[in-house]
């Protein structure tokens, strides 16, 4: 597949593109950030169409938000973005409508979590079901991946505009669902496997998972897969699907996983519905990459026909060509 480099959009430093998402409306949405020594550190979502703005929402920049790229999600002709720190999201039904504040509860006490040891890591809408699915973290584990997804359900307290989103049975990966792999524990309390990313889409959850939770920062065989499960609304699996290793994310649009593989210089693009190779687009100085250094590990994003490449402080949108 071709691709052609049609704009270039730059942030200056310090700032860095934490995510980004293409909507709809052609309208792309940045979270950036910047962190300097001495300073408080700063967190604006950046919209970039016909009604540019910028939202500071350095408010969010607490313990945890920074620990990962994936604190925004797509929501209805918004978005959403997630307060780590305190088990709550917020929602914007449009780039310029006014945000609610959505707080998560417990459901019951069965397999409840301790909201002050866990945190939110992934959070994504079904906008078929106008359901949500969530990522749920250990704080206090060697790494920042999910050990949980579970549903939410969000009720309206005592018939005000104040929302709380509840949540019931986590959910842990079953390890007799995935290949072997090395761990150095047998109890799941002490040892799972990582939800590496998450989304929900047509009553249908995909996760990605790399493996155990103390094997991250190992390589080889024993230690490392690359598998996107796809579950139906019961959870139960339906399928699942060996990708090589690298760096990836599911597209804005909830069509594809892209994924840069680590010995590749080129994204492979998988179609979420039948699991397929769609598109092998081969990473180039003059037709995707631009000023971004050939070996530099990037994040590819595919909206219709357009397809976006972001590093640090770069993001190129360029056109696919057929």
């Amino acid at each position: 597949m071709k691709t052609e480099i049609l704009d270039t959009i730059q942030v200056e430093e310090p700032f860095f593109i934490h995510w980004s998402l293409a909507l709809e409306n052609d309208q792309l949405i940045l979270l950036k950030g910047k962190h300097k020594l001495g300073e408080k550190p700063v967190l604006h979502i950046e919209i970039i169409g016909t009604d540019s703005s910028v939202i500071d929402v350095s408010f969010l920049r607490g313990l945890n938000t920074g620990i990962g790229n994936t604190t925004m999600f797509a929501y209805k002709k918004g978005f959403g973005v997630i307060d780590h720190d305190h088990a709550k999201f917020y929602l914007w039904e449009t780039s310029s409508s006014t945000p609610k504040e959505i707080k998560v509860q417990q459901l019951s006490s069965d397999n409840q979590l301790d909201l002050y040891e866990t945190y939110l890591k992934y959070v994504s809408y079904d906008e078929i079901l106008d359901t949500f699915v969530i990522g749920i973290g250990e704080k206090h584990s060697p790494t920042f991946y999910a050990k949980w997804h579970a549903d939410l359900s969000l009720k309206a307290i005592n018939g005000s505009d104040n929302i709380v989103a509840f949540w019931d049975k986590p959910i842990l990966l079953e390890r007799e669902d995935y290949p072997p792999t090395y761990f150095h524990y047998k109890t799941p309390v002490l040892e799972w496997l990582n939800i590496n990313d998450l989304i929900t889409h047509n009553g249908k959850k995909y996760i990605i998972c790399r493996g155990g939770q103390r094997t991250v920062g190992k390589s080889g065989v024993a230690f490392e897969f690359n598998i996107l499960s796809v579950y139906d609304a019961k959870n139960k699996m339906l399928k699942k699907f060996e990708m090589e290793i690298g760096s990836g994310r599911f597209s804005s649009d909830k069509q594809y996983f892209i994924i840069k593989p680590k010995t590749k210089k080129r994204l492979l693009v998988y179609n979420l519905e039948t699991l397929e190779l769609t598109y092998n687009i081969p990473l180039k100085t003059e037709s995707n990459m631009g000023s971004i250094p050939i070996n530099y590990s990037v994040l590819g994003d595919l909206n219709n026909e357009l397809l976006f490449i972001k590093q640090a402080r770069i993001l190129n949108v360029c056109k696919l060509i057929r």
